[in-house]
């Protein structure tokens, strides 16, 4: 679901939060699988994500994707890929990207190249509603697609924002850029799957901006309230308070009813799970 990886995405917002020094918090062979919840009429788990990472010499290499469950496979089959590729470095500077999804009639592809210069991406695009397309998108800071920044929000050193800081962070999908806003809105426990964790909340905003806002899969379709969404917030995501830093859960408020995502297996965590204390 387009919406869904929208979602996701927002979670790079933090382009300028302040980073550690010290290792990565993942390594090769992290597998992570998480259940997507809709409510719109049912009330129901209605896909499963897994994202699955490797290390490929200097580089790590993380391959995604998300399935509808089969009962709702008649109603809206969905079959989504997403691949990125980055350097295991501080900065993880962005390598090659794929998007390549099949959801009921609709088909996408996306593939983005960087050179050098990580303020600059070549986006080579097919898709079933629209003629080919190979373009490049420019902007002022590191343009990372949607894995490669929710990977970079892990190195964040979250214990140094304080409760209500905002920063500012970049991501593309297609041909279009997002301005993303991420608010501290403080820690709390959260219960997740039946476990709870000890957990940082961020409150998330976003604008589009750059090329093509007409895009059909680009229009943002986050409503303005939810239980959990204050002062502006579009999204809200809760993050492991330890070292691995793992995304457990989000939530959204979406002009047709409302999406939830939930941690339901971890497996090949580089440090110990602190932060899940029951």
């Amino acid at each position: 679901m387009k919406k869904i990886l929208l979602i996701l995405s927002v979670l790079a917002a933090s382009a300028l939060l302040p980073l550690r020094a010290q290792e990565l918090p993942f390594a090769g062979g992290e597998d992570l699988k998480y259940t997507i919840h809709y409510k719109y009429g049912v009330n129901a788990d209605l896909a499963s994500l897994t994202v699955k990472g490797v290390e490929e010499g200097a580089n790590y290499h993380v391959t995604a994707h998300i399935n509808t469950f089969r009962f709702w496979d008649s109603f809206y089959k969905m079959r989504d890929r997403y691949e990125s590729t980055f350097a295991m470095n501080r900065d993880l500077k962005p390598r090659t990207a794929l998007r390549d999804v099949k959801e009921g009639k609709y088909w996408a592809k996306c593939n983005f190249t960087w050179g050098d210069d990580s303020r600059q991406v070549r986006a080579v695009i097919d898709k079933s509603s629209r003629p080919h397309r190979d373009t490049v998108l420019k902007e002022n800071g590191t343009i990372r697609d949607v894995f490669n920044m929710i990977y970079y929000c892990r190195t964040a050193d979250l214990a140094k924002l304080e409760k209500g800081e905002r920063i500012h962070g970049i991501v593309a999908m297609d041909r279009t850029i997002y301005k993303v806003t991420i608010r501290h809105a403080g820690r709390e426990k959260k219960k997740v799957n039946g476990k709870t964790w000890n957990t940082v909340k961020l409150g998330i905003s976003l604008s589009v901006t750059g090329a093509d806002q007409g895009e059909t899969n680009t229009a943002v379709s986050v409503g303005d309230t939810a239980d959990d969404l204050k002062g502006g917030d579009k999204l809200v995501f809760w993050i492991s308070d330890d070292e691995n830093r793992l995304p457990v859960f989000f939530a959204a408020h979406l002009k047709i009813g409302s999406v939830q995502g939930r941690l339901t297996e971890v497996d090949g965590n580089k440090y110990p799970l602190t932060a899940l204390i029951d």
